[in-house]
């Protein structure tokens, strides 16, 4: 394997997608790896929350995307994004753990911050 030019790492380095089939949804959703920049504000916003953890909603508000890769929702649809019901989440929210490299360490930090 030879070194990468900086133009060659731009642009293997970009977000990768995975398709989820929702079968309660009746459809394919997928689901995108956020850029370092993306989950740096993710981690601080929730670093710097009230002690609740909205890690699920926050996360895929931020990661869910149509097959070219533009999001669904924006992180202003967050509220609105947290009525949906656990059992759709958790598939998702799984994925998009694995393909933005949460550790479960980083996942209980995370879920635990702002309650100390």
């Amino acid at each position: 394997m030879g070194s990468l030019s900086k133009a060659e790492f731009l642009e293997r380095g970009k977000p990768r997608m995975e398709a989820v089939e929702c079968p309660r949804l009746g459809g394919t959703v997928y689901v995108r790896e956020m850029s370092n920049r993306e989950r740096t504000d993710l981690e601080l916003e929730i670093n710097a929350s009230d002690g609740r953890s909205r890690m699920r909603s926050a996360m895929l508000v931020r990661t869910l995307c149509d097959e070219s890769g533009t999001l669904l929702f924006a992180p202003s649809d967050e509220a609105e994004f947290a009525q949906i019901g656990a059992g759709v989440v958790e598939p998702l929210f799984t994925v998009a753990l694995r393909l933005n490299g949460f550790s479960s360490e980083d996942r209980n930090a995370l879920e635990n911050a702002g309650k100390n």
